[in-house]
């Protein structure tokens, strides 16, 4: 996280892992959510997220982006339990 002992310097992956505001020292360190509604160029934008900080901070903050934007269809009469597809299946971290 740090040039060395004796050179204290954070490195680029110290300011991201550990840095309050990582973007205040390297520009652009930010992930962007974007949704944009139909299925071509210049839709409407439909909801806009700039997710900063730790970058554990900024993919915990896509993360829950992701599984609210996620549909989940559920069909609960074709048969005795209920089926749920999800427009993305989920990875085997939100199962």
């Amino acid at each position: 996280m740090i040039l060395s002992a004796a050179d204290p310097v954070p490195t680029v992956a110290g300011i991201l892992a550990l840095g309050r505001r990582p973007v205040d020292h390297l520009p652009g360190a930010y992930v962007q959510f974007l949704r944009i509604g139909g299925t071509e160029w210049g839709g409407d934008v439909q909801d806009e997220a700039r997710c900063e900080g730790p970058i554990a901070d900024q993919i915990r903050r896509l993360d829950d982006k992701l599984i609210g934007h996620n549909r989940v269809a559920v069909d609960f009469t074709s048969g005795p339990l209920e089926i749920r597809r999800p427009t993305y299946p989920w990875g085997p971290c939100n199962s």
